[in-house]
């Protein structure tokens, strides 16, 4: 990484040294959070990222000119769903606009971080406690059935890795909802709160 105090670096730098290190448990992220806390939500979603999708390891010499570029802006212009989020058709939370997605966010008293999690599947739904199923499922003026069916759900695969992936990408390892919380970058008052759900 280049020689400059921690509050200079690009944010992009920080992050693709992060993503370079050998491993990316708990102890890297919080030694890069300690380093770099004006990073710690993009650091904690890569974190995040890194640990539950597939391991897809780096192809040398991948050809990557300008109009792979070009061809690459044009398709994500014709198809903006796609590549926003890692939602399908019938997902309740995929479905959301990020300003909408944003507004429950701030309803449950959760951090948008979180709320990916859930989104995306990353959770077993096994993990997840009814009270927060029903929750969220009043929050999205559903019933808790129809949120239960989106959550048994396999975990989604991202639009990057599907487009990127030579051979069929599988799904990402899903994580406990505890594990969940501790990732989740949550305020202490947050985290019981979630915490007391499962009790």
């Amino acid at each position: 990484m280049t020689q400059m105090p921690p509050d200079q670096l690009p944010e992009d730098e920080v992050l693709l040294a992060f993503s370079a290190e050998p491993n990316h448990d708990r102890a890297m992220l919080e030694s890069y959070l300690s380093r770099f806390p004006q990073y710690s939500e993009a650091l904690s979603e890569l974190a995040i990222e890194l640990m539950v999708a597939p391991h897809r390891p780096v192809l040398p010499n991948e050809p990557h000119t300008a109009a792979v570029d070009n061809a690459w802006r044009i398709f994500q212009a014709s198809h903006p769903l796609e590549t926003k989020s890692l939602g399908t058709a019938g997902s309740l939370l995929a479905s959301l606009t990020p300003g909408a997605f944003r507004t429950l966010a701030q309803r449950l008293d959760v951090t948008t971080l979180f709320l990916k999690l859930v989104r995306d599947r990353a959770i077993a739904y096994s993990e997840i406690p009814a009270r927060f199923i029903e929750l969220l499922a009043s929050e999205l003026q559903s019933t808790a059935a129809a949120l239960v069916d989106d959550l048994q759900r396999p975990p989604m695969v991202a639009a990057t890795e599907r487009f990127k992936s030579d051979e069929k990408p599988t799904p990402p390892t899903q994580i406990s909802f505890v594990e969940a919380i501790a990732l989740s970058q949550l305020t202490p008052k947050q985290q019981k709160k979630l915490m007391a759900l499962m009790e």
